[in-house]
């Protein structure tokens, strides 16, 4: 049986990389994105954020979940204006990258979730999860 050592003591929040072709870096090669997974804590400040900023919650992902090698976040709340003038379909890949790292969709159900566990019955790339 684990000890509350053990348990609290565990080093359980994952990363995940994913190349972007249509960023490349400085040399030209497919950009790399890192994600991190959420604690607890931070995924209920997130809900709040998303709940707060409706019409952002697409980049408001972004901003807390994509990060540096170190686990730094990349992005700031401030820079949604610049994150809105990016290619789309990109941002809503990475927005499903991000959303199933964090149990926030089950992408081969289709199922959208919230933090709570809760399903949404359905939601759009920008608005996406609603209620």
């Amino acid at each position: 049986m684990l000890s509350r050592e053990e348990i609290l003591g565990a080093k359980d929040l994952e990363f995940v990389e994913e190349l972007i072709p249509e960023w490349p870096d400085k040399d030209g090669k497919p950009g790399v994105a890192r994600f991190r997974q959420l604690s607890a804590e931070d995924a209920l400040a997130l809900t709040e954020e998303m709940n707060a900023l409706k019409k952002d919650r697409l980049f408001l992902l972004l901003v807390r979940t994509m990060c540096d090698e170190n686990g730094t976040p990349v992005f700031a709340v401030d820079d949604i204006p610049s994150l809105k003038k990016k290619n789309i379909r990109v941002l809503i890949r990475l927005q499903r990258i991000s959303m199933k790292l964090n149990s926030m969709v089950d992408i081969e159900e289709g199922e959208i979730k919230k933090p709570s566990g809760e399903e949404v019955i359905a939601a759009s790339p920008i608005d996406s999860p609603e209620n």
